[in-house]
């Protein structure tokens, strides 16, 4: 299930988010969580790529999500971005069916064609 974020007026909602259990607190058991996530990941299509990359990626700058995914089935890429002072930095990007080691979770590695096939 996509969880809706609202905080302060807007409400955004990614495709996947993800919370450090050290940051958790009990805003999470509402039906709508008011604290920031810690990764969230939008996975791209046609028909949202212009808004996920846009509009959407700048609310996560604001809000300061450390950490943003976006994957691409159909190119089969994963990139990867640090929140920087407000501005996300492309980090790392993989492409294929590599197995990655991908920030924040780089202490795991997995195969990226998991996600494709």
């Amino acid at each position: 299930m996509e969880p809706e974020l609202r905080l302060g007026s807007e409400r955004v909602v990614p495709d996947l988010a993800g919370w450090r259990r050290d940051n958790l607190d009990e805003s999470l058991l509402d039906p709508y969580p008011t604290l920031a996530p810690d990764w969230v990941c939008e996975v791209l299509s046609p028909s949202t790529e212009v808004f996920d990359r846009g509009d959407k990626a700048t609310y996560h700058q604001r809000i300061r999500v450390p950490w943003l995914w976006f994957v691409d089935p159909e190119a089969q890429i994963l990139e990867v971005f640090e929140n920087d002072a407000g501005h996300f930095r492309q980090r790392q990007r993989f492409q294929g069916a590599l197995d990655v080691a991908a920030r924040p979770f780089d202490a795991l590695t997995w195969p990226l064609g998991a996600l494709w096939g």
